[in-house]
């Protein structure tokens, strides 16, 4: 993708963030920017120059309370969840423009029309501790359980045995189903705030993203692009927590996206 194209898709997903935030903002939903598009946030006032999606984080009542009046969002939106879209599954939700849709998302087209453009939306959760049984126990079946179901969404098997076993076994149990099961799971202690919150959906190789909840609050307002955005109210904590020095940029080898977007009507 070239730059005018990169821009140009850049500017549209900006554009389904506006909407997002103006319906949370009739209704008090609180978000954050979140991952790749908070360091944008901070280290460019805007995008990643080479980033090509917005993320943005909520507590799971937020979430549900966006998705109860997602109807206002308008005919031109889809919030993706195991709910609305049968072959979706992820420890995320999308807010998914349906029309114009100028460029289409290749990783779902052999899945649903509904390819175009998104926000994903990362839900945080209660969790009683940073490091308790309990909470690596709950890491570990979420973890395995995404592979398999990623395993049967994308058509790629990871080669441990165990997870080829547990996809086989997972194939008689339907993935709405199985989608319910985890989030059960993840929102497990969310009737009992603690101080302590986790983005299941960030868990990589067992290691769940815990941060103290004190950490959100807020929001800040910050710069981004031609308008404001929340960021988490210790923004500074976080980033350095999961990325370290966040406001140094990384060589100009490990830049790029790795979605799959192209322009409608190009081949894949």
């Amino acid at each position: 993708m070239d730059e005018s194209d990169l821009r140009e898709l850049q500017l549209a997903t900006l554009g389904i963030l506006k909407d997002v935030r103006d319906v949370c903002a009739r209704h008090g939903i609180r978000f954050y920017l979140a991952y790749g598009t908070l360091i944008g946030a901070i280290r460019h006032q805007g995008f990643i120059p080479w980033d090509d999606d917005i993320d943005i984080m909520m507590m799971r009542e937020d979430y549900e309370r966006l998705f109860a009046v997602r109807d206002e969002l308008g005919e031109n939106y889809i919030v993706q969840d195991y709910r609305t879209t049968p072959e979706f599954w992820s420890f995320h939700a999308k807010i998914r423009l349906l029309w114009p849709k100028p460029f289409r998302d290749t990783q779902v087209s052999h899945l649903t029309d509904k390819d175009g453009l998104f926000i994903d939306i990362f839900v945080l959760d209660h969790v009683p501790a940073r490091r308790s049984p309990a909470v690596s126990a709950m890491t570990v079946l979420l973890d395995y359980t995404r592979l398999v179901l990623s395993a049967h969404q994308y058509g790629q098997y990871d080669p441990s045995p165990l997870i080829r076993t547990l996809s086989v076994v997972a194939k008689a149990v339907p993935k709405r189903l199985l989608a319910r099961i985890m989030n059960w799971g993840c929102g497990h202690w969310n009737d009992h705030p603690t101080d302590w919150v986790v983005c299941w959906g960030g868990v990589v190789n067992h290691v769940p993203q815990i941060s103290p909840a004190s950490d959100f609050g807020g929001p800040v307002m910050v710069d981004f692009e031609d308008d404001e955005m929340p960021v988490p109210a210790e923004y500074d904590a976080w980033l350095t927590q999961f990325y370290g020095d966040y406001m140094q940029a990384p060589p100009p080898g490990q830049r790029g996206s790795t979605h799959s977007f192209v322009r409608v009507g190009d081949a894949p």
